[in-house]
């Protein structure tokens, strides 16, 4: 019987080390991307979601973000591939618009790294990664019609940490960082308003076998373009809002040519604010490995973005509730403080309501 609390106690630390071991970043070096890591990673698995976003920070003051996505919703909807749009600052407003087709319709050329949407729709990106990217956007909804053409030059060669995958609960998910800068030009076109742009591009894609709302409580990404040897990029998740806010994520910076990386662990401490009636955190402090700490702050906000804004309230009550959430894009201006160090950059902060 003495052996007996001896027992409980080796049960619960072995099970609290399993809870622990459910959250955590990669190991080993940052290696480089294979062009074709550019493709599908996850289809045909079950459960799968996959997610491309691009990040456009473009001279004339435009801003532009789009996600490509597959998504597996199994017993709920039949699976489909998808198109998420917005233009922060084109003729004076912000446009926002989604479209999305059955998987079926997905079309896939290997040879010149091409993922279209439909055959017969300009939906798709293209270009064997780093040497060359393109991206094509062109249809008409609602009356409105869209054309974004932006051709990829300046590419700085794409990486992941380890083997991709962080740990996040029972699963968790892989992501890499196919562009972590580049230089852009091409146009956009709403309706008959037609700018030519230039400008920087971000772009990581993800993969998991759950769905976002299901996983995570919030998601946070800073990116600073200063050129092509001076970037930073930092992107860490937070599986759940109580206890010791433990996350999963990266920092990535060039500085003068020379990349480093560490993993961000947790939230020391946060501030947050009412913005468009949700609580969004307004000034943060992330705990790195190695015992460092860097503060990182909202300074304007630009576009809130929800993922089915485009239905009636009635409709997207519904949505959410069969979905359990949804997720909403709050995007704009921030600051990077690192040792005093204060770096600029853009801010796209992911809230699950």
């Amino acid at each position: 019987m003495r052996r007996l609390p001896v027992f409980i106690a080796a049960y619960f630390i072995f099970f609290a080390g399993i809870l622990h071991a459910q959250t955590y970043n990669p190991f080993g070096p940052m290696n480089p991307l294979p062009p074709n890591t550019v493709m599908p990673q996850s289809l045909g698995q079950k459960g799968y979601n996959e997610f491309w976003n691009y990040h456009f920070y473009l001279d004339q003051d435009i801003r532009l973000h789009v996600t490509f996505s597959m998504v597996d919703f199994g017993s709920l909807k039949a699976p489909v591939s998808g198109i998420r749009i917005s233009v922060q600052n084109f003729d004076g407003r912000t446009w926002q618009v989604s479209r999305e087709y059955p998987i079926e319709r997905l079309t896939l050329d290997q040879s010149r790294f091409r993922v279209r949407l439909h055959p017969e729709r300009n939906f798709y990106f293209e270009g064997k990664l780093p040497q060359e990217h393109r991206l094509a956007i062109d249809f008409t909804k609602d009356g409105i019609s869209y054309n974004i053409q932006l051709e990829f030059s300046d590419i700085q060669p794409g990486m992941m940490w380890g083997d991709g995958h962080y740990g996040v609960r029972d699963g968790g998910l892989t992501i890499v960082t196919h562009i972590p800068y580049a230089r852009v030009k091409g146009h956009i076109q709403i309706n008959d308003k037609k700018l030519n742009v230039t400008g920087t591009a971000y772009m990581d894609h993800t993969w998991q076998f759950e769905s976002s709302v299901r996983m995570i409580h919030s998601a946070y990404k800073f990116v600073s373009h200063r050129g092509a040897d001076n970037w930073d990029v930092v992107y860490f998740i937070l599986p759940q809002a109580r206890g010791e806010h433990q996350t999963v994520g990266h920092r990535i910076s060039n500085h003068n040519g020379s990349i480093r990386h560490y993993g961000i662990n947790r939230i020391v401490s946060h501030q947050g604010e009412r913005v468009d009636g949700k609580t969004v955190f307004n000034r943060i402090i992330i705990g790195a490995a190695g015992g460092g700490q860097l503060e990182l702050r909202r300074t304007e906000n630009r576009e809130v973005h929800p993922t089915f804004g485009e239905l009636s309230w009635i409709a997207r009550r519904g949505i959410r509730s069969v979905l359990g959430g949804e997720v909403i894009d709050f995007r704009g201006r921030g600051v990077l403080i690192d040792d005093g160090v204060r770096v600029q950059g853009e801010y796209n902060f992911i809230i699950i309501d």
